[in-house]
């Protein structure tokens, strides 16, 4: 009769752990079918074309999943406007916001006002395209950063203008031995402009195995835009002095590129070009030779793990769930890949 009741009270403690168990398995899925709202406080004008398409891969990372609903704001270039739009979105409930800042003025304040104003409401931030101050984000447990390293694409920019010189000796027009460039730089005091400026100047000049001389001509802030780039292209190549004694093109982004090819395409004349992003639109004209390279960013990778780290920390997961990328003192970085005619079928077939 003890052994009947023992074996009653088992069963009963073995099925009530059961249950339990299939509630939690239910409310664990329960969870995973839950919408969850993350908020986009995006930077750019559409005229911007490289910001846009990572906002674009976030979007179409958001409707693959099929639970996430978005909330997106644009304050167009207006730091004011983004202000008010990330109390907004705070003031929606978000689950967590993405954030890309807008560049100009004391940035470190202004950036540093809005993910205090975040932390405060308790709402993960996830910074992408713009990079911010690393202390912003190192020192702070509620920031993070996904993007591609923004001094290894001025390395690789400079890498591939360094090589491809090398290869083209026909290049040096005034067979000078000496790099005789412009440079089309972004935003005037814009980390990811001033990065990639900087390193690629100091990667050609020390490139390894060779010793090569270059020598800036002209440098001047077109902002992103290809519309600028294109006046500013145009009023180089009008000025006598400087005109024929351009060798090389560098800009810090596609856009930037495109508008030089603008202004040499109305004078039937090219220049080797170099730009940065390996925009969709980029590569086309890589193929045909009209722009001699880029670096590409993988906007679709920076969309989908700038998505995917916001929904983990939305649902308070593991980092690196459902990535193979690791989370580095709260950085997630994807990796920059040079592309040129060499290479460019396969960045097309993606």
């Amino acid at each position: 009769m003890r052994q009947n009741t023992i074996a009653t009270t088992l069963l009963a403690a073995f099925s009530a752990l059961w249950l339990s168990s299939c509630d939690q398995a239910a409310t664990s899925q329960k969870n995973n079918d839950a919408p969850v709202k993350i908020g986009i406080a995006h930077c750019c004008k559409p005229s911007d074309p490289y910001p846009n398409s990572v906002l674009q891969s976030i979007q179409a990372a958001a409707k693959a999943d099929g639970r996430i609903q978005l909330s997106i704001l644009n304050a167009e270039d207006s730091q004011e406007t983004q202000a008010v739009q990330m109390q907004k979105l705070l003031a929606e409930n978000v689950q967590a916001i993405l954030f890309s800042p807008v560049i100009g003025g004391d940035n470190q304040t202004y950036q540093k006002n809005l993910l205090d104003a975040a932390k405060k409401a308790g709402i993960p931030v996830v910074v992408y395209v713009k990079m911010i101050d690393t202390t912003l984000f190192h020192n702070d447990n509620n920031v993070y950063y996904v993007g591609a390293g923004t001094a290894d694409s001025g390395i690789q920019q400079g890498e591939m203008i360094a090589r491809m010189w090398g290869e083209h000796p026909q290049w040096d027009r005034n067979q000078d031995g000496v790099i005789q460039y412009v440079l089309l730089k972004g935003t005037e005091n814009n980390f990811d402009a001033e990065t990639r400026t900087r390193w690629v100047q100091a990667t050609i000049e020390n490139y390894p195995g060779k010793e090569i001389k270059a020598q800036q001509l002209a440098l001047a802030n077109a902002n992103w835009q290809r519309g600028l780039a294109k006046e500013q292209m145009t009023a180089w190549l009008d000025d006598p002095a400087l005109g024929n004694s351009i060798e090389v093109i560098i800009a810090n982004s596609d856009g930037m590129a495109f508008g030089a090819i603008d202004a040499m395409q109305e004078r039937s004349m090219m220049i080797p070009v170099f730009g940065a992003n390996a925009l969709p639109e980029a590569l086309p004209l890589i193929r045909d030779g009209k722009l001699n390279g880029s670096v590409s960013q993988n906007a679709p990778e920076q969309g989908r793990e700038a998505l995917n780290l916001a929904i983990n920390l939305a649902e308070k997961q593991d980092l690196t769930r459902n990535t193979a990328y690791k989370v580095i003192d709260r950085e997630l970085s994807v990796p920059n890949l040079a592309v040129d005619a060499s290479n460019v079928d396969q960045f097309m077939q993606k």
